[in-house]
Parts: C-alpha cells; structure tokens; sequence
C-alpha cells in the first residue's frame, strides 16, 4: 500500500544516469568532478553532444546526438588518452577493451610492472582506464607482483600455455622466453589471443623486467580462438565440469582448482558457490537452486 516518491533527477525526467550508463557499458569515466555538471546540461538539455572514437563500440541512448569531431562535444568515448581541443570541460569516458600482453621475470614487483604499462600506453596515447585484462603464460599466473597489480584496478588476468601462444603466427619471436618458458614469445601472442584482435597497437616493448604489448579487444567478442593461419573465426571456448568436494576449498583437487582459476564464469549450486567464495571472487558467477 506504500507510495513510491522518485526524486532522483535523471528518473524524474526519463534520462539517463550518465555514471550508471556508463557502468552498464563497460566505460571507465576519468574525470568524476565534471559528471555532475555534464549530467545538469542533460536533464537542462533534454540532450547531450557525444563523440565516440572508432575504437568505441557502444549504443548510444536517443538523447545523446552524436559528433563528427569531438571538439563541439559534451562527452567524449575513446581510449585515447589525448586529445587536442581549444574547448574544455567534456566528460571523458573510457571504452575498456585495451588489453594488455605481458611478461616479466621472476620476482618483479608490482610497482614497477604498473610504471612499465603505463609508461607504454601513454608514449602511444592511449589512457590506463581503458585496460580491460592482462595475458600472459600461464606459468606467470602466480606472479606475486602481478597478482598485486590485477588486483588494485580490478582486473582479469588471462593465461595461455606455451603450445596455445606458440600457435599464433607473425609475432616476435625471443630465444631467452624460449629457453625460460618454452613459448616462442609471450607478449605479443597473448595479447592477440586474450583479444581475438588480428593486429597489436603496440609492438612488444621490454624495460627493465617487463615486457608488454598492447591490443584491443575485438568488437562483439570476449575470445576469440586465434590458433594458426586457417583459424575458425567463430568464437570457441571451453567447459570445466567441476565437482567441489565436501565444501572447504582445501578438499577440492589442485587439477580443479587450476580449472577454475583459469575460467572467466563459474556456473554452479548457489550454496556450493559460497562455500568457494575465496576462489570465484574475480568470475563472472551464475548462481542457481539445486
């Protein structure tokens, strides 16, 4: 018998929340302080001047008029970290679809893995928030500092076996990652596989201990199966059947639990699922009754 009283302005007037928009497309907004005056120009507007980079593929609600350029924009959508305009005050938001290719040696600590990407994505104009996961080999997966690294910007780290990434053709080959790995190179073809991209945007760039290249992720997929010249293009992927156990982590085999590291969705029994908590914090989880 209750009467809801909606005061949120953007529910109010049927617009958008810009900050929740954003979320539900996946784009990282860099500049919070201009949100709020960019969001009273749309409920004053009733519109909004948005330019979208090519690299930027979202739909776009019918108040938003779209640019040719940026420069009359009231928001702009790229993963560009830069851009010059004599007009100043629009809203940035970043598509997150860079992925980023790495490998390091053993012991590199986070800060420095941190300072080595950013130093490749700004000399090559691109903007940190754009990143949406890290590949590497597999054997890496464990890596302390870059365990530390995923983990302060939330993001995913994608792995591959040395025969997956010896797969991908036309990359820089590394006699030291062969000797120390058994894969022909690391950061590149994780790079391509990780994205389903055909092309790097950043060549392998090694300082110090680190080594990254940089792609985006294929538009309209997650992964995509890049193995030899003559892959099949649709998209492949691979199912875990895992049984948990009696309920603690410690009971279920190390075999599963590499499976389950390695998986981007669990899909499980709801009770069961909390009881592994520990290890399916960073999934995407479909929880159901039994």
């Amino acid at each position: 018998g209750g009467e809801a009283a909606i005061t949120t302005a953007s529910d109010v007037n049927c617009m958008p929340s810009l900050d929740l928009w954003a979320k539900e497309n996946n784009l990282a907004i860099d500049n919070w302080k201009v949100l709020p005056r960019i969001s009273t120009k749309l409920l004053n507007n009733g519109a909004l001047k948005v330019y979208t980079g090519h690299e930027a593929d979202v739909n776009l609600p019918d108040v938003f008029s779209k640019t040719d350029t940026p420069e009359p924009a009231d928001l702009i959508i790229t993963n560009k970290n830069k851009i010059n305009l004599r007009k100043k005050g629009q809203l940035y938001m970043r598509p997150r679809n860079i992925v980023i290719g790495f490998g390091c040696n053993s012991g590199t600590g986070g800060n420095e893995i941190e300072a080595v990407i950013r130093a490749a994505l700004d000399e090559n104009n691109l903007a940190f928030s754009a990143i949406h996961s890290i590949a590497t080999i597999d054997k890496k997966s464990g890596e302390p500092g870059l365990i530390a690294f995923a983990k302060r910007y939330d993001l995913k780290v994608k792995t591959f076996s040395p025969d997956e990434l010896n797969s991908v053709k036309g990359v820089s080959k590394s006699d030291a990652a062969f000797k120390a790995t058994g894969a022909n190179a690391v950061a590149e073809p994780s790079a391509l596989l990780a994205s389903g991209a055909d092309k790097l945007l950043v060549k392998k760039i090694k300082n110090g201990n680190v080594t990254v290249a940089v792609t985006e992720l294929k538009s309209g997929s997650k992964l995509k199966n890049r193995i030899g010249s003559n892959a099949n293009p649709s998209l492949k992927g691979k199912i875990y059947i895992i049984g948990t156990g009696p309920g603690s982590i410690g009971h279920i085999t190390p075999y599963a639990q590499e499976a389950i590291k390695k998986s981007d969705a669990i899909v499980g029994y709801g009770t069961y699922l909390d009881l592994i908590e520990g290890l399916i914090k960073d999934k995407e989880v479909f929880s159901t009754g039994m």
